[in-house]
């Protein structure tokens, strides 16, 4: 059995099949498009509507094109000027704290292969022993 509600697209595509069709017979007195009514509010409130998409679009394009000016006015200022993230450091980094781990713990093949291991209360980081060690290793070495 067909839906009885009908088809969605259909019932959007026939409102504007019919306004687009007398609007187009109706700017162009008749040569093109097809009078579907006459009525003369219906032409003034389609003259309406058109301006207002017409304004409505034009801000929209405004406003994209100053926020893309801006946009890329702030990616050469800031982000072309100085590296947002520098991928040596990083693992420097990185290497110094699977260091410090290597150094409290075992070797990393050590630490991943066991399957039992007791952490002695010394060996427990504290709050700030990676950032210090990545800091104090880290000087004079750039």
């Amino acid at each position: 059995m067909a839906d009885p509600g009908g088809d969605p697209l259909l019932a959007l595509l026939v409102p504007c099949v019919v306004t687009i069709g007398t609007y187009l017979a109706y700017i162009t007195d008749g040569r093109r498009g097809i009078y579907f009514w006459h009525y003369l509010e219906g032409f003034s409130e389609l003259d309406l509507l058109i301006i207002l998409l017409f304004i409505i679009g034009l801000a929209m394009a405004i406003f994209c094109l100053l926020v893309g000016g801006i946009q890329n006015r702030r990616r050469k200022r800031v982000l072309e000027k100085k590296p947002q993230y520098d991928f040596q450091e990083s693992n420097r980094q990185v290497v110094k704290a699977m260091q410090l781990a290597a150094d409290r713990f075992g070797s990393r093949h050590f630490r991943h292969t066991v399957r039992y291991y007791l952490v002695k209360p010394e060996q427990n980081f504290s709050r700030d022993d990676i950032k210090d060690t990545i800091k104090q290793r880290g000087e004079g070495q750039k």
